[in-house]
């Protein structure tokens, strides 16, 4: 369910759930299919509309 998905993103164990779908990619394109909603990354609401990004190696670092 949506909470054990949730809760699972603090240790990772989120991709191992049989509902979710890793597909690897180096860019991709979010388009809503609705014309009235809102969308927000990571907390903060963003401009309704298509949302595009794209991987760069070695551009990213995670530190714990």
């Amino acid at each position: 369910n949506l909470l054990t998905s949730f809760l699972a993103f603090e240790d990772g164990s989120h991709v191992k759930q049989k509902h979710m779908e890793i597909i690897e990619c180096t860019a991709f394109r979010l388009e809503p299919l609705t014309d009235n909603s809102h969308i927000d990354i990571d907390g903060e609401e963003v401009e309704y509309g298509t949302i595009q990004g794209q991987v760069k190696a070695g551009a990213w670092r995670l530190f714990y």
